[in-house]
């Protein structure tokens, strides 16, 4: 989930596929050890993997066998309202209507057992996302909490 406001000039469209913003994190083992959990921060999602083990030798084989998007945060519910400037000096919470979503960042994941149910529970870091463009000395990143003023202007 890159951001569609990042200027396409800065940012082609190559460098903003799903499967180089992948970037897995943390993982959890299921309790019935079967699976691992993996938290995709940058995609704000969550990779089921599944683990086999082969009788004949000692190796495991894995194969990615789901990837649960997270749901967004909208800001324009009663109760998630947010101040959106640090500029101006005063506290402005506001209801900034649905236009405005935030997206979970999973980051430390874990699982257990409660009764007879499975659960994972993930903490929501909420890291900016970063956009680079070129190598080296010449690389210049934006990240996704930078202005979007800042940018357009560069």
């Amino acid at each position: 989930p890159h951001s569609p406001g990042f200027p396409e000039d800065k940012f082609p469209a190559e460098e903003r596929t799903f499967i180089k913003s992948l970037e897995p994190e943390y993982l959890a083992l299921s309790t019935d050890e079967d699976k691992l959990f993996v938290c995709l921060q940058e995609s704000s999602a969550i990779a089921e993997i599944k683990i086999k083990a082969d009788e004949d030798d000692e190796d495991f084989k894995m194969s990615v066998t789901n990837i649960y998007p997270l749901q967004p945060k909208r800001y324009g519910n009663l109760g998630h309202e947010y101040d959106a400037s640090d500029k101006d000096g005063k506290i402005n919470m506001k209801d900034w209507s649905t236009a405005i979503v935030g997206y979970p960042h999973p980051d430390t994941i874990v699982s257990f057992k409660i009764g007879n149910l499975d659960y994972i529970a993930m903490a929501n870091e909420g890291d900016a996302v970063e956009y680079c463009e070129g190598s080296g000395d010449d690389e210049t990143c934006y990240a996704g909490d930078t202005r979007m003023g800042d940018v357009v202007d560069r």
